[in-house]
C-alpha cells in the first residue's frame, strides 16, 4: 500500500526574531525558492534550501539570505548537526544535536528513534539491548555512502520512559489479567490514552506534562524545563 509522507515546513525566520542585534518587525518574501549549490566544488543535494527575504528590523531595512544544506542527506541541516538547534532564534540551543548523547555527524546519515514503552501488570515491554544493538548494527552495516567516505546510517534508539497501560482493557481467555486493546497509530479513538496522539501530545493537548494523560513526547526532563515548548520543538524536527 502506498501512503503519503507530507513534509513539515522548517522554521526561518519570525516576527519579534533577531538579526543579528536588530530585531525584526516585519518580513516579506523575496525569492522564495532558489539552488543552494553556490561552489563550483559542491553538487546540490536532496534537503538543500536557499531563501532570500526582506525584513524591516529596528535596525532599518535589509535584504537576507538564508542557506540551508544537508550535506549526508538525513534531513538533518549541517548546521543543526555541527552546531545544534535554536528552535526560536533568540541566540540559546534548545537542542544541542552535536553534542551527547545526540552527537550528530553533518558528514554521516543519522537517525534519531525516541523509545517509550508500556507498562503492564507486573512487567514492561521495555526492548531488549541486545534486541537493540541487532537493529543498530544492521543500519550501520548498510550499503549507504556519505560524505565521511564510510558506508551505513548512525541509529540513535534513543530509550526514554514506560508509558501507563491505555484506559481501554479486554479481557483474555484463559488468563484473568487485562491486556490493552489496539492503539489506533493513524486515526483517534474517544477518551484519553486510547490512541498515539494521546500518548504523544496528551489529551486534552498538553505536550510539556508530566502526568499519564499529558503528552510524552520527549524526555521528562525536557517536560518540565520552562523552555519545554522550544525543546519539544526542536525534537520534532529530528526525532522519527
Amino acid at each position: 500500500m502506498v501512503r503519503e509522507k507530507p513534509q513539515r515546513p522548517n522554521p526561518v525566520i519570525q516576527i519579534g526574531d533577531r538579526i543579528g542585534t536588530h530585531t525584526v518587525n516585519e518580513i516579506n518574501v523575496y525569492d522564495p525558492l532558489a539552488k543552494a549549490a553556490t561552489e563550483a566544488t559542491r553538487n546540490e543535494r536532496a534537503g538543500d534550501h536557499r531563501l532570500a527575504f526582506w525584513a524591516n528590523t529596528s535596525g532599518g531595512d535589509m535584504i537576507v539570505r538564508a542557506t540551508q544544506t544537508d550535506n549526508d542527506e538525513d534531513g538533518l541541516f549541517d548546521h543543526w548537526e555541527s552546531s545544534g538547534i535554536d528552535f526560536n532564534n533568540d541566540g540559546t540551543i534548545d537542542i544541542a544535536l552535536n553534542a551527547a548523547p545526540f552527537s550528530a555527524n553533518p558528514l554521516h546519515k543519522d537517525i534519531f528513534v525516541e523509545i517509550d514503552f508500556m507498562r503492564m501488570q507486573g512487567h514492561t515491554h521495555r526492548p531488549g539491548s541486545s534486541g537493540l544493538d541487532r537493529v543498530r548494527n544492521a543500519f550501520s552495516g548498510a550499503n549507504v555512502s556519505n560524505p565521511d567516505g564510510n558506508l551505513g546510517i548512525t541509529l540513535h534508539n534513543m530509550v526514554d520512559e514506560t508509558l501507563r497501560e491505555p484506559t481501554q482493557l479486554i479481557s483474555s481467555t484463559p488468563s484473568p489479567t487485562p491486556i490493552p486493546s489496539p492503539i489506533p497509530f493513524l486515526s483517534r479513538a474517544q477518551g484519553v490514552r486510547n490512541d498515539f496522539f494521546d500518548f504523544k501530545n496528551g489529551e486534552p493537548h498538553n505536550p510539556c506534562g508530566t502526568q499519564d494523560d499529558d503528552g510524552h513526547f520527549g524526555r521528562i526532563a525536557d517536560r518540565q524545563s520552562p523552555n519545554c515548548l522550544n525543546i519539544i520543538g526542536g525534537r520534532r524536527l529530528v526525532f522519527m
